[in-house]
């Protein structure tokens, strides 16, 4: 009942302020101006090429782990000042994870246009809330592709169906509100990993789609010369799902087990704030998010526990050289430890309960009470900006968990671009960085011609 009346409500507010700007744009000496109806289409993209080597064997044998070459086609067609459609559509081919790939993939796809103080967009697309870098805790409006092997960090987002509104209060300050009508999940690394003998992908569990299982979300955002900042507010499935044993079978001849590990949804409610400004030469960045699970899914071994994630960051750049560094805490409210069960007593299907528990835990990065982990990024432009130097390092103190992606960026000239680099990932066992480090541990080259 109550995300009906979000959603009326939601409707109700449209209603008014679209009613407010269509009669105002009428009543203005504007509307005496006849509108431009001429179509105007602007098309870009890009080709790359793009190679990716490592550890391809449990025990050290080195091979390609992925290739492919991929097409992208950008289309944006505008029509005076009446309405914009937005387009990226990609095409991949090669192989991934042992697998032959050929794939189209319409990765946003949307119509935008704007009455009075009023904009609309409606349509796939990729939304990006947050202030930090990389660790964004009031990121949870779109899915991300957490197994996607590719030099370009946006890749990991994926776009989902959604109406987002833009209400333009004053110059400095703007509502926002989405509505998600269908669910979509993030791509997580569970369905590549090497699980135990007996173990199988089963299928996923997720909502219906209905008006009671949409998503919604609200963030007004003040933009000034000193300080940019925002409140936001999530309700709906979170786009991370948990890790749960959907079949579990015990052979009564020889005690041999069988599970099905799927995805499983679970709502949550998250409240969230950011923030960027500068002291002197010196950047400051902060962002915070209060996660409250549903009371239908708390208590779940595959659904995380409420949290307070917060990340605060620096940045500066002295002529060539620029640094950014963040710390990144996470402080779980009525943590329980987890009690391993007793086979004889409890029985085998709780003892593989317990271990998917442990792998949400990690997943989740809630293993401990409180975690405390940094990140940092130093950066050096050499030949007039063409070559770029970086390395993006992050590790966690509780876990004790690292993470190195060094990377050179070259560009040969103003379309063709080469990135060099890897990606090393180490933690102890039943770490999340344990457990994805066969899987992107390695080296890649890309060659990429923007046109």
């Amino acid at each position: 009942m109550k995300r009906k009346y979000l959603l009326l409500g939601m409707l109700a507010l449209s209603s008014q302020i679209f009613s407010q700007g269509l009669f105002e744009s009428t009543g203005s000496a504007d509307s005496e101006t006849s509108i431009e109806n001429s179509l105007n289409i602007d098309l870009g993209g890009y080709t790359r090429g793009v190679l990716y080597v490592g550890e391809v064997t449990p025990g050290g044998k080195q091979g390609v782990k992925s290739s492919y070459g991929e097409v992208a086609l950008k289309l944006n067609a505008s029509k005076g000042d009446v309405a914009e459609f937005v387009s990226e559509l990609r095409f991949r081919d090669g192989f991934e994870y042992g697998e032959r790939i050929s794939q189209f993939d319409l990765r946003e796809g949307y119509v935008k246009t704007s009455f009075g103080k009023l904009d609309f967009r409606f349509g796939k697309q990729i939304v990006a809330w947050g202030k930090a870098d990389g660790f964004n805790p009031t990121d949870n409006i779109t899915p991300q592709n957490g197994v996607v092997r590719s030099p370009e960090s946006d890749d990991i987002r994926i776009g989902n169906t959604l109406l987002r509104s833009f209400y333009n209060i004053s110059p400095k300050w703007q509502l926002e509100g989405i509505w998600v009508p269908k669910y979509r999940n993030s791509a997580m690394p569970f369905y590549v990993l090497e699980w135990p003998e007996g173990s199988f992908v089963g299928e996923d569990i997720y909502p219906e789609e209905n008006l009671e299982n949409s998503s919604y979300a609200f963030r007004l955002k003040f933009q000034g010369a000193a300080i940019d900042a925002s409140v936001s507010f999530f309700e709906g499935y979170n786009c991370l799902p948990g890790m749960a044993v959907s079949r579990f079978y015990m052979d009564p001849d020889d005690y041999s087990t069988e599970i099905d590990i799927s995805a499983v949804a679970y709502k949550n409610e998250i409240i969230g704030a950011d923030f960027s400004t500068s002291i002197g030469s010196w950047g400051l960045r902060g962002e915070a998010a209060y996660r409250k699970i549903d009371k239908r899914d708390e208590g779940k071994y595959y659904v995380p526990m409420d949290d307070l994630y917060y990340v605060a960051g620096i940045d500066r750049t002295w002529g060539d050289f620029s640094l950014l560094a963040q710390y990144i805490g996470r402080y779980v409210l009525d943590f329980e430890k987890l009690v391993q069960p007793d086979p004889y007593t409890d029985g085998p299907q709780a003892v593989a309960e317990y271990n998917m528990a442990l792998v949400n835990r990690a997943y989740f990065m809630q293993r401990d009470e409180i975690s405390h982990a940094a990140s940092i990024r130093p950066a050096m432009n050499f030949l007039y900006d063409n070559l770029t130097a970086e390395v993006v390092a992050s590790y966690n103190f509780t876990t004790e968990e690292y993470m190195l992606r060094p990377m050179i960026t070259y560009n040969i000239n103003d379309g063709v671009q080469v990135i060099a680099g890897g990606e090393y990932f180490k933690g102890d066992e039943g770490s999340l960085y344990k457990l994805i480090s066969p899987i992107f541990n390695g080296g890649f080259i890309s060659l990429k011609y923007t046109f």
